[in-house]
């Protein structure tokens, strides 16, 4: 454990110098994932349709957007402020878009945003009822938990990539984006002594990395494989 706390203090100390340069980087990187997830709106118009694209990336990237918006203050972090404001604007107009084109709303987009909602009503609820004194850390980690859910998600399909040998399922442009944008806000963590920022950040690089591995080696167009 010391040793951990050795090997973070040195991290911090080394990158703290690079925070202007790391914190808006990490911000348009994060800018860069919500684009990309506009790339998948815009195939979504074209097509007239939502068919093979999940709801979740948007109604989880407005929870957690709006969720992250309340710690950025409660830190008086002006970086993440930014960023997940912005965040939660882009996905707010994708899932109208989505609502717009999904022929199952209720099932495959209301239900699953009312339940959002409802978990970021009693975490907002909460936050005016906890002590100062706990609040921050107690916030911290039931975004925490909630980041790793999303971030983990992904890969309760890698056995059926992995079996099948097919990646079409994965969406690079917005992978790639998020691996990136996850790597920069880890090592942000470290620069604003913030356990969570890591944690989250780390299993989001993690589950990414992993996605755009299986991306190149199965896909078609890397893989050099034919059908």
């Amino acid at each position: 454990m010391k040793s951990l706390e050795k090997i973070s203090c040195k991290l911090t100390t080394a990158l703290t110098p690079y925070k202007p340069l790391i914190g808006p980087l990490a911000s348009c990187f994060t800018v860069g994932q919500f684009l990309a997830e506009s790339l998948i709106c815009l195939d979504i118009i074209a097509r007239r349709s939502t068919r093979g694209v999940p709801s979740w990336p948007f109604v989880g990237g407005f929870v957690i957007g709006t969720l992250m918006l309340k710690y950025s203050l409660m830190i008086e972090d002006f970086s993440m402020f930014v960023v997940n404001f912005t965040g939660v604007l882009l996905n707010l107009f994708h899932i109208l878009i989505y609502n717009k084109f999904c022929r199952r709303r209720r099932r495959e987009l209301h239900e699953p945003l009312r339940k959002g909602l409802i978990f970021v009503a009693f975490t907002f609820l909460y936050s005016f009822w906890e002590k100062e004194e706990f609040l921050g850390y107690r916030y911290g980690m039931i975004v925490t938990i909630l980041m790793l859910v999303l971030n983990g998600s992904p890969l309760l399909e890698l056995s059926d990539i992995i079996e099948c040998e097919d990646a079409s399922k994965i969406q690079l442009p917005l992978t790639a984006m998020t691996c990136m944008s996850c790597l920069l806000w880890f090592l942000y963590g470290f620069i604003i002594r913030s356990d969570f920022i890591v944690i989250q950040n780390f299993f989001g690089f993690l589950s990414s990395f992993i996605q755009s591995a299986l991306y190149l080696n199965y896909y078609e167009g890397f893989s050099g494989k034919t059908s």
